[in-house]
């Protein structure tokens, strides 16, 4: 998206919420924006006005918005990224839900877009791979629960003892 490669984290975040409360046949109506994120109604108006000026949002004052294409696209990626990260926080390293919500948060809008692009890569890779079978111990540690005789896995496989 030409200009439109970096939006600050506060509008992604208005984004990501007018998908949330969007009717499929009214739009979202700034007071749900507002109670939903916990802002001023004068908060979201400034954010709107500044969503349409990139062309995310159609904003007309004291009606529903709604997002352009190009905004629901914006919106569904921040949505995917804070999925997937939360995911991986939640399921893969166990952090509990405020935990894991909060890290997802920090991490969807605090690493610069190739290092978001790359962490997605690798957790999508991750959730797909049918091989990396591990298991949190008490102490913090990992064991991998997978066979390391299996022909199938790589890693292990270069790193099982020779017989």
């Amino acid at each position: 998206m030409p200009g439109q490669d970096r939006i600050s984290s506060n509008l992604e975040d208005y984004l990501e919420t007018i998908f949330m409360v969007s009717d499929e046949t009214t739009g979202a109506h700034s007071k749900d924006i507002a109670n939903k994120m916990g802002v001023t109604r004068a908060s979201v108006t400034g954010a709107l006005r500044a969503l349409s000026e990139l062309g995310l949002v159609d904003y007309t004052p004291y009606r529903a918005v709604r997002l352009t294409t190009k905004g629901e696209r914006v919106a569904r990626a921040v949505a995917e990224r804070y999925a997937i990260v939360y995911r991986f926080m939640s399921d893969v390293l166990g952090l509990n839900t405020a935990d894991a919500s909060e890290a997802a948060g920090v991490m969807e809008h605090g690493l610069s877009k190739p290092v978001m692009t790359r962490l997605v890569k690798f957790i999508r890779f991750f959730e797909n791979c049918k091989h990396v079978q591990f298991v949190w111990q008490d102490d913090d540690d990992i064991l991998c629960d997978y066979d390391p005789s299996d022909p199938q896995c790589r890693v292990c496989k270069e790193h099982a003892p020779t017989q």
